[in-house]
């Protein structure tokens, strides 16, 4: 029997699912089961002929281009549709919308669905009700790329019902309605040329709450398992599917008898200390994870264009493998009782070591230093001093320690390593390191060997130096990993700066489609700087540097009574609002200035302006 603390059903303190969950159970029997509505009781509203005629308006005729929303698009492909068909389309978008929490608001949500019909120029049915009641809760945030292929996302579901209502049989049907495993199969057998995102987890967890976690990322999934795999699922036979996996480890978390998600009786993997352990901070949805990359290697850096989070990721990586250890090392009971004591392991045991061009060997490994006498003797460097540190901790007691080597581009690393670069990779051997101190009496010679539990994690730039300039066996001694830029962090961080910068009658959902367009224009520019004749891929702006448009725009919201005519950032006209002007102005523009400076200036100002128009009109020259 599963106890109330074991299921994955809880969504956080203060949130309510009722409307939500009692939603998809109608859906299910009246939409799924049966053709029939949520609106309509007495409508045949999701039949196999309606399904199909949606799939064709919307995955066999796409609208391309980011000069339209998505239902600016969808306006487009439902101009000849009846009326059965745009009803469908709103119970349909209203199933998409229901698991989104913050990143679309409740206002926005009623409006989207509101559009669909509005064409019909009809009173909206008591049935409406239930829907619109049901878009003011939420259950998570599956990330802004849920929000920017709704196309896809909506295509997945879509594709899901017909497969379904295919099957023909109704036992058949409700047995699969009922068997959580099986259900995970049939979700993940889509028809060919449909693709299995987010949609497809966040399905799941609609459809069986107590078995499917709260996660649309199939990546956190799969990193959650490694994080907690060695405490949780060793002994007994485990199936090799994650979601099954996650379903154990959520079982065996609730034995432990812990509370880690703040006294609530409940475990949930997006909350500390729970998130601390896994959260991956990177995007890439196959292969192995930065944390994967990092415990093997125990080197890694992290590279890539200015303003692409590189110091941010660092920072995760350092207290994700000290968290890990200790998971590990304490045992679960001890691990979400001490937190407190880990915070201070962390603090004191992640090292930062800012280099540039005056900062070599000597100072790192070995150097000779004037006494007050006059004379000269050999003293340890920043690495063996730290090393000694190390070692000065009893095994048992030992965590990670983590150096971070700042901006390696900016010194000769393997004249700072010098002997000691081969410890990186062979940490059985030892090193004898250079000059004796026999003046003062000391015949030894002094050695140096790097423990197992330092890991060294280097960050660079990439507009300084590329990686094909690197000694290539500094290369081959650390893993490489590129931070590039990522639309969605765009949209997410805006979304969580809105409240701190916007007067509160502005809400999020105001502002939520033209962030959404902001990012893919960003990726646009990125494209033309990458393409440029005077510039390239080393120059393209990172994220970074548009998580100030919510200042922006709400600097120039304040006073304002109404906001008629578009959006925060663009006017219905398509011509930039103030905030995006200023954005341009004081983020973006200056840093390119100074990547054009070595040409003329007429011939900077114009690729500046050439630039400029692709993240305002969205064109690409």
């Amino acid at each position: 029997m599963i106890t109330l603390q074991a299921v994955a059903r809880f969504i956080g303190s203060g949130f309510s699912r009722v409307k939500t969950d009692a939603l998809i159970d109608e859906w299910k029997n009246a939409c799924l089961l049966e053709s029939g509505s949520l609106i309509f009781p007495d409508r045949s509203v999701w039949t196999i002929e309606n399904l199909q005629d949606f799939r064709e308006r919307l995955i066999e005729n796409p609208l391309q281009g980011a000069d339209q929303s998505f239902g600016q698009k969808l306006a487009l492909q439902l101009e000849t549709a009846d009326e059965e068909i745009r009803w469908l389309v709103v119970e349909l978008v209203a199933i998409y919308l229901l698991f989104v929490r913050e990143a679309i608001g409740t206002p926005a949500k009623r409006a989207m669905l509101k559009s669909i019909v509005a064409p019909l120029g009809e009173e909206l049915p008591p049935g409406w009700q239930k829907i619109s009641e049901a878009m003011s809760e939420g259950i998570g945030n599956p990330g802004p790329g849920y929000n920017l292929t709704r196309d896809r996302q909506i295509g997945y579901l879509i594709d899901f019902c017909l497969r379904f209502k295919a099957i023909g049989e109704p036992n058949e049907q409700q047995q699969l309605l009922t068997d959580p495993w099986r259900m995970r199969d049939f979700a993940d057998a889509a028809s060919a040329g449909i693709a299995v995102r987010e949609m497809r987890h966040i399905l799941l967890h609609l459809l069986f709450p107590d078995e499917f976690e709260r996660i649309s990322s199939r990546t956190h999934k799969r990193v959650i398992v490694d994080a907690f795999a060695n405490e949780f699922l060793t002994g007994d036979a485990v199936s090799d599917d994650v979601d099954e996996r996650l379903y154990e480890i959520r079982q065996r978390l609730t034995a432990t008898g812990a509370q880690p998600s703040g006294g609530d009786s409940m475990f949930d993997f997006y909350r500390p200390p729970l998130q601390s352990i896994w959260d991956p901070g990177s995007t890439q949805s196959e292969g192995a994870s930065d944390i994967d990359l990092l415990a093997y290697k125990k080197q890694l850096v992290v590279f890539g264009a200015p303003g692409t989070g590189k110091t941010h990721r660092t920072r995760q990586l350092a207290e994700q493998i000290i968290r890990r250890a200790a998971l590990e090392k304490w045992g679960a009971a001890r691990f979400f009782t001490e937190q407190a004591a880990l915070d201070g392991y962390i603090a004191a045991n992640v090292h930062w070591l800012q280099l540039h061009p005056g900062y070599g060997y000597e100072e790192f490994i070995r150097g000779l230093r004037l006494t007050p006498d006059g004379s000269t003797t050999y003293v340890p460097g920043y690495l063996p001093l730290l090393v000694k540190a190390i070692n000065a901790v009893p095994p048992k007691d030992r965590l990670p320690v983590v150096l971070v080597l700042d901006e390696i581009n900016r010194t000769d690393l393997s004249r700072m390593f010098g002997e000691a670069f081969s410890l990186l990779e062979n940490r059985d051997s030892v090193a004898i390191l250079p000059g004796v101190n026999r003046d003062n009496g000391d015949d030894q010679v002094a050695t140096l060997a790097l423990p197992s539990n330092l890991f060294v994690i280097g960050t660079m730039n990439l507009i300084d130096q590329s990686v094909e300039e690197l000694d290539f066996a500094l290369r081959r001694r650390f893993f490489w990993r590129p931070a590039e830029f990522d639309a969605s962090a765009i949209v997410a961080v805006n979304a969580n700066r809105w409240r701190k910068h916007s007067p509160t009658k502005w809400g999020w959902d105001r502002a939520v489609d033209d962030m959404t367009l902001l990012a893919e224009r960003a990726g646009l520019l990125n494209q033309a700087i990458s393409a440029s004749p005077h510039l390239g891929s080393q120059y393209e702006l990172g994220h970074t540097y548009y998580f100030d448009a919510s200042f922006f725009v709400g600097n120039w919201l304040r006073g304002r009574k109404t906001l008629s005519g578009g959006g925060v950032l663009w006017a219905t006209n398509g011509k930039p609002r103030p905030g995006l002007n200023d954005l341009w102005t004081y983020s973006l523009e200056p840093l390119l200035m100074q990547y054009l400076g070595g040409l003329e200036a007429d011939v900077a100002a114009s690729e500046r302006a050439r630039l400029k128009a692709v993240l305002f009109s969205g064109t690409l020259p």
